[in-house]
């Protein structure tokens, strides 16, 4: 989708688990985002798989069902939505990305700076 180097910010609703068929096929709780739902650990393999091995949760906030009949579907599986910073990198680069206070240094032409 993007060369190297590319960034791509987004926001979905994800489950702590798999989605069952019955929930999936649901028109309500596809209505409510909930039925397409992908796993976590299944969206965060497709990312690698496609080629986005670089990638950060920059928030994850519990979504809130207040309506009993739509907890009553959905059962014990929690839904969050989050919002993923992707960047892609080349193969030859390490796939995890490694934060311990690394610099840069900005060499301007102005004074100063």
């Amino acid at each position: 989708m993007l060369k190297c180097g590319g960034e791509l910010y987004f926001s979905d609703i994800s489950a702590d688990r798999r989605v069952h068929e019955n929930i999936s096929d649901d028109r309500i709780l596809r209505g409510e985002c909930l039925g397409g739902a992908m796993y976590i650990e299944d969206f965060s393999r497709l990312l690698q798989a496609i080629g986005w091995k670089d990638f950060h949760y920059m928030s994850s906030v519990r979504a809130a069902i207040d309506n009993p009949q739509i907890e009553d579907l959905i059962g014990n599986i929690k839904f969050s939505s989050r919002t993923v910073r992707a960047i892609k990198i080349s193969d030859f680069i390490e796939d995890i990305c490694e934060e311990y206070a690394q610099i840069a240094i900005y060499r301007s032409v102005i004074e100063g700076s």
